[in-house]
């Protein structure tokens, strides 16, 4: 590429859209040498672009990407903040534009280890970017940072919606396909397959390990949750009265700590109701949405069908009562 630029592009590059330039440099960039030697190319660049707002926003979170693999975080936070405050201002903006400001923004919070920051912005990156503008081993990379960030993150449970992503399905048939099963898992909330293939995956593991080692007992945690999420969103609204001895039996979790597991799960915003202490009973009023797949959307069906028979029930009743 950077052959092509300085034979090729470098005699017209002036006349060129400059936000097509641009993305030509995010190829072009990488392949230089050095930090210096990129951000000297880009400085260049913005000379050229200055008259064309975007294109140099592009230019600057180009900056932006090369600071970061040199780990000055530092400076390529404040790239961020000037640039998305550009972007804010701009009425159409180029879908370019919002990918690699998503993108940069996901690789940011990745490097802090800011595991849900990132889940979002790395949705948001996928948005906005074609399919086929993703290379076979970003993709896997990719997948492979949203899966772990996703399974790290308490307060994500909404499996479903990074499953339904195409991208996610490059881990099948790759050496992370034990990521995509385990991700599967989750989302069924299976306490008992969790248990199984965590003990089965050992040398996949091994190459995350300080990852998971640091995070195991939010697994555990989490995956317990998932189950009392699945339970309680496979009951009608007016069903939603558990005991906990219920909840026991579907977390593996003895009666005393099912309290501790229904508080964490509403400290983290992701269930709301009601304790009885005396009675050992949860009474949920809400729990936090999420993206249904094609099973859930079944579900979803028969609680609306079941809802219209009640109602055609009373209805009947009244009719009845009124002759």
């Amino acid at each position: 590429m950077v052959e092509l630029y300085n034979d090729f592009v470098k005699e017209f590059q002036d006349r060129m859209d400059q936000v097509v330039l641009l993305r030509l440099v995010a190829k072009i960039t990488p392949q230089l040498p050095n930090l210096k030697s990129r951000l000297e190319f880009v400085d260049k660049l913005k000379e050229l672009v200055l008259r064309q707002e975007q294109a140099l926003i592009l230019a600057e979170l180009r900056k932006g990407f090369h600071l970061l693999e040199e780990r000055d975080i530092e400076a390529c936070n404040l790239i961020l903040q000037e640039s998305s405050k550009k972007v804010d201002r701009i009425r159409e903006v180029d879908p370019f534009l919002y990918s690699q400001l998503y993108k940069l923004q996901a690789n940011y919070h990745h490097a802090r280890k800011e595991y849900q920051d990132f889940y979002k912005n790395a949705l948001q990156f996928l948005a906005y970017t074609p399919e086929d503008e993703i290379t076979p081993e970003e993709k896997i990379s990719f997948s492979l940072e949203m899966g772990l960030a996703i399974l790290f993150s308490p307060k994500i449970l909404n499996f479903s919606e990074l499953l339904e992503q195409r991208v996610i399905q490059s881990l099948q048939g790759s050496q992370y396909v034990w990521l995509y099963n385990l991700l599967e898992i989750f989302n069924r909330g299976d306490v008992t397959q969790f248990t199984k293939h965590m003990s089965s995956i050992p040398k996949e593991i091994q190459q995350h390990t300080n990852a998971f080692v640091d995070q195991r007992t939010t697994l555990e945690q989490k995956i317990r949750i998932a189950s009392m999420f699945e339970l309680i969103f496979n009951l009608q609204k007016n069903e939603r009265n558990l005991t906990f001895e219920q909840l026991s039996t579907i977390t593996h979790l003895s009666v005393s700590e099912v309290e501790f597991l229904i508080i964490k799960a509403m400290s983290l915003e992701l269930i709301k109701g009601e304790i009885d202490q005396v009675e050992q009973r949860l009474d949920v009023s809400w729990i936090q949405p999420r993206v249904l797949d094609l099973e859930r959307v079944k579900k979803m069906k028969n609680k609306v069908d079941s809802w219209v028979h009640s109602l055609e029930a009373l209805l009947r009743m009244v009719q009845e009562y009124n002759i």
